[in-house]
């Protein structure tokens, strides 16, 4: 339904549009059309006088020992505001009688630009999306609330206590007095002027446009709850709406806000407790599907564009077969298996979708549509999923570069250095080259190139492993005719030498390099907590192995949301 809105000029994107004063903590960039690279994520905070370090890289065992008998100093509070998921699932738990259809576009391509990447701002575009969008969804939701939820009576006691209860959690806090006041005075002249239903949802329209709502601010950017010097512990309210923003990708519940209010995320018991009981909620598989997404990029499958005369079956529907599987997967690898993060590298599970199934050639009778081992098509790690092999090819061919840079950047978190400034790329003599010879045959032509040696050599041996996948992930055996050779040497190319048959025992090697483990801590830390971690800070990442087993996923993630690292920030950076 739509919303008339009260004669009141004081209401709807006034708030919001106010957030513009702290705009300036929040960076510059609010558009799908920045790119899937996104900008550099913040700095540290630097205190400690050491070097910022890409994520996953940790520095030598000797130098994190000397780093680790300093004092670990905290990091840079930072306010961003809500990505498009964020809020698409907040809209959802506030109001679970009523679906957000309105920002199912939004959602879809929420992780462009990334929040590990780009702090977000309101500025002029997110306002034309969201105002009427808002204003649509709440109309409906507000009519659900009266017409078949709690307050069927329309009494104002009823719509007041489901306003401050949507107010509480929303703005991820118990209420202050002066909010109580504020809200429930709005509401009654609302309700007065223009009706319970249409002022209602003009009471749920103020809450959801303002700041406290569109911006998620660390410990120090309004108010400390513990401080020390200048720097601020989160517990309490600040931690729950941290917490719930990093492992729901959402808002808190009543639960948790009950547990701050009570005081029991002042200490270590009472943050386990409460961090587990998330961590086991169904929802906490939807906060690791976005920060896989940020990772991986494997959502770009629905974008993939691949020549309709050679792939004609290439369609919706299999590519969202495709993303099913990989997330699917990845959600069994961390929650059901609680598997390390080397399983990124040597899973077989996979849950194929029957149009998937049929499209790459699989055997029906022997690979049904569920989780099951796909070993013997050659599934192994997340690199050898349809989806990865899709985003990591063209639209008529492969690409070893970037299926190599997938491996080395996204996996292991190496470093491959961008080309020369300089360099001359001759593009129709490549497209010449592509016609006529393998992708194997090209890439050795470009690793004899000297402008180009240093980095092929490194990089593209990690990509022709993956030969024997075509495109859309169709196991193959020619290339333009010839032969695939999937055997690599490595020359201490990740610290790795040796010679490898193909992608299983390649990956495997990468796994022995210990790499899958930190990649993973700085990744899933640097999505809950977007700066630039400091050698101190990326040492005080590094897993501790138990009875020398290294810990899982779920594991990493729970130790990280409990460490000093997350728990403690300073005001350095407002």
């Amino acid at each position: 339904m739509a919303v008339r809105r009260p004669a009141i000029g004081a209401f709807g994107f006034g708030l919001a549009l106010g957030s513009l004063v702290v705009s300036s903590c929040s960076g510059k960039v609010d558009s799908a059309a920045q790119g899937e690279s996104g900008e550099d994520a913040p700095p540290g905070n630097g205190d400690d006088g050491a070097e910022t370090v890409p994520p996953g890289q940790v520095p030598d065992a000797d130098r994190c020992a000397e780093l680790r008998a300093a004092r670990l100093l905290p990091t840079s509070a930072t306010m961003r505001r809500l990505s498009w998921d964020e809020i698409n699932n907040a809209w959802t738990d506030l109001f679970p009688q009523t679906r957000p259809i309105e920002l199912a576009a939004q959602a879809e391509t929420s992780n462009l630009p990334l929040r590990t990447q780009t702090n977000l701002e309101i500025n002029e575009t997110f306002i034309r999306t969201y105002r009427p969008a808002l204003e649509t969804f709440i109309g409906r939701a507000a009519q659900a609330l009266i017409t078949t939820g709690n307050c069927r009576s329309m009494s104002a006691a009823c719509l007041e206590g489901e306003l401050l209860q949507t107010a509480k959690r929303a703005w991820r806090h118990n209420l202050e007095p002066e909010e109580r006041t504020f809200l429930q005075s709005k509401l009654a002249a609302w309700t007065a002027e223009v009706g319970a239903v249409e002022g209602f949802a003009a009471a749920l329209q103020l809450v959801l446009t303002s700041p406290r709502f569109l911006f998620l601010a660390d410990p120090g950017a309004f108010k400390s709850d513990e401080a020390e010097d200048t720097h601020y512990t989160a517990t309490g309210d600040r931690l729950a709406g941290l917490w719930a923003a990093a492992v729901w990708a959402s808002v808190p519940d009543d639960a948790l806000l009950a547990a701050s209010a009570n005081g029991d995320l002042k200490d270590n018991t009472g943050r386990e407790q409460a961090l587990d009981r998330m961590l086991a909620d169904p929802r906490a598989k939807r906060g690791f599907t976005a920060m896989f997404r940020a990772w991986f990029a494997h959502n770009q499958v629905m974008k993939a564009v691949k020549d309709e005369a050679l792939y004609p079956a290439f369609n919706d529907d299999v590519r969202k077969e495709m993303l099913a599987d990989t997330e699917a997967t990845l959600s069994e690898l961390v929650f059901d298996a609680k598997e390390t993060p080397n399983a990124l590298l040597s899973s077989s599970l996979g849950s194929p979708g029957t149009k998937m199934v049929e499209l790459l050639g699989w055997n029906k009778k022997n690979i049904a549509a569920k989780r099951q081992d796909l070993q013997r098509v050659g599934r192994h790690g997340i690199a050898t999923h349809p989806a990865v092999l899709a985003i990591t090819s063209k639209s008529a061919g492969t690409s070893i570069v970037n299926r190599g840079r997938f491996v080395v950047e996204k996996l292991a978190c190496g470093h491959v250095p961008p080309p020369p400034k300089n360099l001359d790329i001759d593009q129709v003599k490549l497209e010449e080259e592509a016609m006529r010879l393998s992708g194997r045959q090209v890439a050795q032509m470009h690793a004899s190139d000297p402008a180009c040696a240093t980095c092929h050599r490194f990089m593209d041996p990690f990509g022709m492993a993956f030969e024997n996948f075509d495109p859309i992930g169709r196991e193959r055996t020619l290339d333009n005719g010839f032969a695939i050779d999937t055997s690599v040497e490595l020359n201490d190319a990740l610290g790795i030498t040796g010679k490898f048959a193909g992608a299983a025992e390649l990956l495997n090697a990468v796994a022995t390099t210990g790499r899958a483990e930190h990649c993973f801590a700085s990744n899933f830390a640097g999505f809950v907590m977007p700066v630039t971690f400091s050698e101190t800070q990326a040492c005080a990442l590094t897993p501790e192995h138990k009875n020398g087993e290294m810990p899982s996923m779920l594991s990493i993630a729970r130790t990280f949301l409990l460490s000093d690292l997350f728990l403690l920030r300073s005001q350095a950076s407002l």
